[in-house]
């Protein structure tokens, strides 16, 4: 009896050390790189897959030492989501102004992508980023869609402003993008992003 309450003992203990040890092994896994402008191995929508403008060049958002972080992207990891991405995007169409004549034309797109552990938590994840991304405004404007390609799809759209929350087996997607192309212009694009990371 005595050996197995040292057996349970030390097994709470290597436990209790692994649990207080996951943020560091976490903040170690975390990287943050400068988007190149070509295409990288790397499951994002990317801007230019978008808005398909030879005019198009990057706009400089903010830069953190040699990093512009307004055109980068941030590799993390989790237990439950061993692969994660988020990245964002920031375009500048130079001759081409905004409808409301605020400016020059300057798209962009925001991601996070996710390979979970377990397809099964796709569902509660995507129900977690609409919480994250829409709980300011305009969850009243939430569309569940069907389609054959996704597990779970659920879009808003404005007229500058779409949205699509997304998931695939063992991927889940969120993608903001701000611009004028149309959203079956950015759903294929998330439809052939989701399928690299959903098997």
């Amino acid at each position: 009896m005595r050996k197995v309450n040292l057996l349970i003992s030390n097994v709470f203990i290597v436990l209790a050390i692994v649990t207080a040890a996951i943020p560091y092994i976490q903040l170690g896994m975390k990287e943050t790189l400068e988007l190149p402008t070509n295409d990288i191995d790397v499951p994002i929508v990317r801007l230019s897959d978008i808005e398909q403008s030879t005019e198009m060049v990057r706009e400089k958002a903010s830069t953190r030492g040699d990093i512009d972080r307004g055109n980068s992207y941030t590799y993390k990891w989790s237990i439950m989501a061993p692969t994660q991405y988020e990245a964002r995007e920031h375009g500048i169409v130079y001759g081409e102004e905004w409808n409301d004549a605020s400016g020059v034309y300057s798209p962009s797109t925001y991601s996070k992508v996710y390979k979970i552990i377990f397809p099964s938590m796709s569902e509660n994840l995507v129900d977690d980023l609409i919480e994250w991304h829409g709980m300011f405004e305009g969850k009243e404007k939430l569309l569940k869609v069907e389609h054959s390609s996704f597990n779970h799809l659920i879009i808003k759209e404005d007229d500058e402003t779409k949205e699509i929350f997304a998931a695939k087996g063992k991927g889940v997607m969120y993608v903001r993008y701000h611009g004028y192309a149309e959203m079956d212009i950015l759903l294929k694009n998330v439809e052939q992003q989701i399928r690299l990371i959903g098997e």
